[in-house]
């Protein structure tokens, strides 16, 4: 198994590689860096370099799939400030939610609240709940994101926003893989962000729940316990 999953790594890392160096091959002759283009021309490259993107976000999902779940996968658990986590997903998310105009609202907790985690992995997990909080958000409205201590022994992250919800028939199947709601339109999406998190999160020891309505918004609940907690 062990074989098998570093030949699927390597390959995908060299997939993905490829497939970057075209994104910006794409980028360049859309804004005409290699002479002027007509409307008909930009179209295409436009469609191409979407499709681009989307192979870009399936490979890296899945070679996220496979780092987090195989059987020799090693997290590296210290102590880890989770404001400062989200601080940086906030920075990095603030490009994306601009060209929709949702403003992000997060106000770090003082004193810092600390739990025990492997950074990287926690990061994908927040990554992932904060793109799509923008991405199935509707314009003009905030995305709000909190964390709170409860009882000096779990952490509580929340982050919500007002979009398109999901629909009930849906909640039982949110967390599976490749599963998408069926009101995600045109969006593009893999169907392993919120799988891949929940599977980080219950590494932790922690859990992920979810409330909202369609067509109102949707609220994502995280809990994880505090580093002096965490055996």
């Amino acid at each position: 198994m062990k074989e098998s999953n570093d030949f699927f790594l390597m390959t995908t890392h060299e997939l993905r590689t490829s497939l970057t160096a075209m994104k910006w091959a794409f980028k360049m002759l859309a804004d005409g860096d290699f002479g002027p283009i007509n409307e008909q021309q930009h179209d295409i490259i436009e469609r191409a370099s979407q499709t681009n993107e989307r192979m870009i976000a399936l490979i890296s999902d899945a070679i996220t799939v496979v780092k987090n779940n195989s059987d020799d996968a090693v997290y590296v658990f210290s102590p880890i400030n989770i404001g400062r986590l989200i601080t940086q997903a906030v920075h990095d998310f603030t490009g994306t939610a601009k060209q929709k105009n949702i403003p992000i609202v997060f106000h770090d907790h003082i004193p810092p609240l600390m739990v025990s985690g492997d950074e990287k992995r926690l990061r994908i997990a927040i990554d992932n709940l904060v793109e799509n909080a923008i991405k199935y958000g509707s314009n003009d409205s905030p995305v709000t994101i909190t964390i709170e201590s409860q009882d000096d022994t779990t952490v509580i992250l929340s982050v919500e926003n007002r979009g398109i919800g999901i629909p009930d028939a849906d909640h039982a199947r949110i967390f599976e893989k490749f599963f998408r709601a069926s009101n995600t339109g045109e969006q593009t999406g893999t169907g392993l962000g919120l799988y891949t998190t929940k599977q980080v999160i219950e590494r932790h020891k922690g859990t992920i729940t979810f409330s909202g309505k369609e067509g109102v918004g949707t609220r994502f609940d995280i809990t994880l316990p505090c580093a002096p907690h965490l055996e």
